[in-house]
């Protein structure tokens, strides 16, 4: 834990594009209402933050007395149990926010019915293979966004599965434009669509680290989309839908980040506009 604080201290020196862009979204997310000192000491405490969060990974990997270093308190399992009597499946969504596959591993350990959605690392099979390997020591099963990850989640709500989306990042593929931090921004339509086809349950869940080796899981109150009747997609019904549920959907995780800002992903280019050929903006 130490190491990796003052690891993500100088990477917050030795980084400067991503110190910049960090800086860049603070400025914009809370113009007048921070100080610049202020953002830096935000900025400087989530690259600390992100360190620890690579050295939390790499201590799990000893085994049995790792797991026996952490205290995980865990609030709202009660939650996900009454959306699964349903027998619909469950959509969860989280964020890049304190320490997301702690809580996908400890997940696993209450033996949930769980299936984790991941974006691949572009341009970088040697690290995409340490962490398959390392996801695959926790006990995790992983489906690839992408190419077969639609088709895949379906089938795994349909088996009264939990489906867990990380929604917070601008990626490739379809999007809307909906506030994030109070921000028009491109963001995730997988889980309004996941939702809407399904009848899934959409739940918000968060790993907030509360000290060293501590982190308070939480799961919100669920709900439940309301698509257009005969779920016709590509129709403005439709579309005006996707807006709907995603505006709620970030609305829930930017509560969250304005609390514990420095446990979230600043350094990542969140607010930069849609590349037409890269990206497919979906109109209401």
């Amino acid at each position: 834990m130490r190491l990796g604080s003052g690891l993500g201290g100088l990477f917050y020196f030795l980084l400067t594009k991503q110190r910049r862009r960090t800086l860049q979204n603070l400025a914009l997310v809370y113009g007048e209402s921070k100080t610049e000192a202020e953002c830096k000491q935000i900025a400087r405490n989530c690259f600390r933050h992100f360190g620890c969060v690579v050295g939390e990974q790499a201590y799990l990997r000893r085994g049995g007395k790792a797991w026996e270093a952490f205290q995980v308190e865990f609030e709202g399992l009660e939650k996900v149990d009454e959306v699964l009597k349903r027998g619909r499946g469950l959509v969860c969504t989280t964020a890049h926010l304190g320490n997301w596959e702690l809580c996908a591993a400890y997940i696993v350990k209450y033996n949930l019915p769980f299936t984790y959605i991941a974006l691949r690392i572009p341009k970088n099979q040697e690290l995409q293979d340490i962490l398959d390997e390392h996801r695959k020591r926790l006990g995790l099963e992983i489906v690839y966004a992408r190419g077969t990850g639609a088709v895949a989640s379906m089938r795994m709500l349909k088996k009264n599965r939990i489906v867990v989306l990380l929604t917070d990042l601008r990626t490739q593929g379809a999007g809307v434009m909906a506030p994030f931090l109070g921000i028009p921004a491109h963001s995730q339509v997988g889980a309004a669509h996941l939702a809407g086809l399904t009848g899934a349950g959409i739940i918000y869940s968060s790993c907030i680290r509360t000290g060293p080796w501590k982190y308070h899981v939480v799961f919100r109150d669920p709900w439940y989309a309301d698509p257009p009747p005969g779920g016709s997609k590509d129709t403005p019904a439709w579309n005006a839908y996707l807006v709907r549920t995603t505006e709620r959907i970030n609305r829930e995780i930017s509560e969250v980040i304005f609390q514990y800002p420095e446990q979230w992903m600043w350094m990542h280019r969140r607010f930069e506009k849609p590349s037409r050929r890269r990206n497919t903006v979906i109109e209401e």
